[in-house]
């Protein structure tokens, strides 16, 4: 299985692989919980979505605040020609109160005769077009060169790209064309290893208040990853983030000073067929995690790690209708929901199929009193109570 490293990068994309000779299982859901006051709490939630022959349909996002009260709803849906190539990709925000995706931005592509993208149109929903990206590709497809005009503003935008080595790594200058004089420079830097794990990122500057020396570039911001692997089974287990930073020494000396920050902890749990389940995230040095990731897939292999821990959390509790039910055992398939009056008698009955931790079920019909909640799956069994008070 390929490995996985850039999770926070590029993970619609990345954890829609496998090689296992069979069919390749692609990520639908990935939650990311905040920690604080010693529990996790539901941050985030995206749900991916495909078309039959696996291409990426939409991308919704929901963000919650610490109570669990939904902030934003937004989404990215992309449409495709006959020829099975991406041609728009459009931005919408769901408006709750009206119930409708109302449409922020989008992105036209257009394609050379070698079916390379050659050109991105911008538009906005208020203001229309904004302007275009033009690029020039190799017979690969792979970018060489790109260039923005934008039509509110006087200044163009040229991109140059550089593959130092065999390792897909990546160099980006970045410059900025404003009345004709080159006001500012960027320049990013993806360095990667020959496994394809991602070892240095830099973000480079420079502008007028630098050194009269054209060539001189100073790090606005770098990272540097280290990766530690089980040794039986080549599996990732941690990657440690160094944050190094030079903001304050960009527009004064000494310009060539980068301070470390902090250092970051990602640590990796897995399914017993190999496909990342869990990626916790800490900050080295403190006792606490700081949030953590959990992956959701269609098309994997159905187990389940019987160590894991199957409590129930139920919020809120007491409830008058809807509650969200937290548990892991989801994870392993079609889970049996039932619910029993404290008389034993069956109430309420559910079967769900969503692998998600989280699940929300209307129980506004049972009347007031105490219930047992019970979740059952296969050999899996976990219980809590549930107290209605409307």
């Amino acid at each position: 299985m390929k490995k996985i490293y850039l999770l926070s990068l590029m993970a619609v994309f990345i954890f829609s692989k496998k090689t296992f000779g069979q069919i390749e299982p692609r990520l639908t859901e990935v939650i990311q919980e905040k920690y604080n006051q010693n529990e996790y709490w539901k941050h985030s939630h995206k749900i991916i979505t495909y078309r039959e022959r696996g291409d990426t349909l939409s991308v919704i996002k929901k963000k919650y605040d610490y109570d669990g009260v939904l902030l934003s709803w937004t989404g990215d849906f992309f449409s495709y020609d006959n020829e099975n190539r991406l041609f728009r990709k459009i931005n919408k925000r769901y408006n709750w109160e009206v119930d409708l995706w109302i449409s922020n931005l989008w992105v036209e592509f257009f394609y050379d005769e070698n079916g390379c993208i050659e050109r991105e149109d911008l538009f906005y929903n208020v203001g229309g077009f904004q302007g275009s990206w033009y690029f020039i590709t190799d017979e690969n497809c792979q970018k060489k060169e790109a260039r923005k005009t934008d039509l509110g503003n006087s200044y163009e935008l040229y991109n140059s790209y550089i593959y130092p080595d065999e390792n897909n790594s990546l160099i980006i200058s970045r410059n900025e064309l404003y009345q004709n004089e080159w006001k500012e420079v960027w320049r990013n830097e993806w360095i990667m290893n020959e496994r394809g794990d991602l070892t240095r990122r830099v973000r480079f500057f420079r502008n007028d208040f630098s050194p009269p020396d054209d060539t001189a570039f100073f790090s606005v911001r770098e990272y540097e990853y280290t990766y530690h692997e089980d040794l039986l089974t080549g599996q990732l287990k941690s990657k440690f983030q160094k944050y190094f930073s030079n903001i304050l020494h960009i527009f004064t000396p000494p310009f060539n000073v980068s301070e470390f920050q902090l250092e970051r902890r990602y640590d990796y749990e897995y399914y017993c067929d190999g496909l990342v389940s869990k990626e916790t995230y800490s900050v080295v040095g403190d006792s606490n995690p700081v949030s953590r990731f959990l992956y959701f897939y269609e098309g994997k292999n159905d187990c389940f790690d019987f160590e894991q821990n199957l409590d129930i959390t139920l919020s809120p509790n007491p409830t008058f209708g809807e509650i969200e039910i937290k548990s892991l055992i989801f994870e392993s398939g079609e889970t049996e929901l039932q619910v029993y009056s404290t008389s034993g008698q069956l109430v309420f009955e559910k079967l769900i199929a969503s692998r998600s931790h989280y699940q929300k079920v209307d129980l506004s019909g049972l009347k007031n009193g105490i219930y047992v909640i019970h979740l059952r799956n296969g050999k899996h069994f976990s219980t809590s109570k549930l107290v209605m008070a409307k």
